[in-house]
């Protein structure tokens, strides 16, 4: 009795399924290698089911991180801008805002108007305290002399943060709207 040959894609299924994204292959040439040894034709039946197993593996593997992959972004694309506006009349020399809270990394946009010149500035809370003891801190600036401001496009991390104006001479009206997406 002449011996059975082995499933040349019962092997080679079986050793591509161990390598990534070559898995896939592994997992079709372990199918064809399942055929070939059906009904003991020829011998690698038990390399060809593990190739099929270890080939699903990677293919739900490899499913999972481009689904992930598409998910996230649509996730963060579904956020709705949020809009923060005041109108008012700045009386003493300073306007500080109760604050707005940045949930993630996001860009801002600020469009204010003044009828008199005025320093505008966007603090983060850790920021705003040293402001608060007038000592030294860092800031998202601008000055605007009876024009608009338009600072956009400012990519600013999760956090509190603080909206002043300081008017220079005289007191201020103002409108300003902060765009947060």
């Amino acid at each position: 009795m002449a011996q059975k040959k082995w499933s040349g894609m019962a092997i080679a299924g079986f050793v591509l399924s161990f390598m990534y994204i070559l898995g896939i292959l592994g997992f079709i040439f372990s199918l064809i290698g399942l055929s070939h040894t059906k009904n003991g034709k020829m011998k690698g039946r038990g390399l060809a089911i593990a190739g099929v197993a270890i080939g699903g593996f990677w293919i739900f593997i490899i499913g999972i991180t481009i689904l992930w992959a598409a998910i996230i972004p649509m996730m963060q694309s579904q956020v709705e801008p949020v809009v923060i506006a005041n109108t008012g009349s700045l009386e003493s020399d300073e306007y500080i805002s109760q604050g707005f809270i940045v949930h993630r990394l996001a860009d801002i946009e600020l469009l204010a108007t003044t009828n008199n010149p005025a320093n505008i500035m966007i603090l983060q809370e850790n920021e705003f305290y040293r402001y608060e003891e007038g000592k030294e801190y860092y800031y998202l600036k601008g000055s605007f002399d009876s024009k608009r401001l338009t600072l956009s496009n400012t990519e600013i991390s999760p956090g509190n943060y603080y909206l002043i104006i300081e008017g220079i001479d005289d007191p201020v009206n103002y409108q300003y709207s902060i765009i947060i997406e």
